[in-house]
């Protein structure tokens, strides 16, 4: 996939993501943290192996720097070094922690399956890019 393209499908899943998980929480979005008041959105990302990767990466730390974001979401990163056990592992503490989203670039089409129906089963809007789920 293109970086361009990428960049493009990460910016329209984190605006998903925090549009979304404010209106599914029937609060405004008004700190840092989900845990006060704020969105909660992690990056699971399958893979930092590539110059894409790092660029999606640094585009969703800077993303959640900049307003609509800034002050309104905690974001967080999660790189599972293309392992699709280490990736599940790390959702399932996403998943346990509350986060309100999480934006993922998946290690496997269904090995994560289990982990992300677990998500949406506890109300974790989950925004799949560039590889199926």
């Amino acid at each position: 996939m293109a970086a361009g393209k990428g960049m493009v499908s990460l910016g329209l899943g984190l605006s998903a993501a925090l549009v979304l998980a404010s209106c599914s929480s029937g609060t405004a979005a008004t700190s840092g943290s989900g845990k006060s008041g704020g969105i909660d959105i992690a990056l699971s990302n399958s893979y930092i192996g590539n110059t894409w990767r790092i660029e999606m990466e640094n585009e969703y730390k800077a993303a959640c720097h900049m307003p609509p974001f800034k002050g309104h979401v905690k974001c967080s990163v999660y790189n599972a070094n293309n392992n699709v056990s280490s990736q599940k592992q790390q959702l399932s503490g996403m998943v346990a922690s509350g986060v309100q989203a999480i934006v993922t670039d998946a290690a496997s089409p269904t090995g994560l399956n289990g982990t992300i129906k677990q998500a949406c089963s506890r109300g974790i809007l989950v925004v799949s890019f560039d590889n199926t789920v």
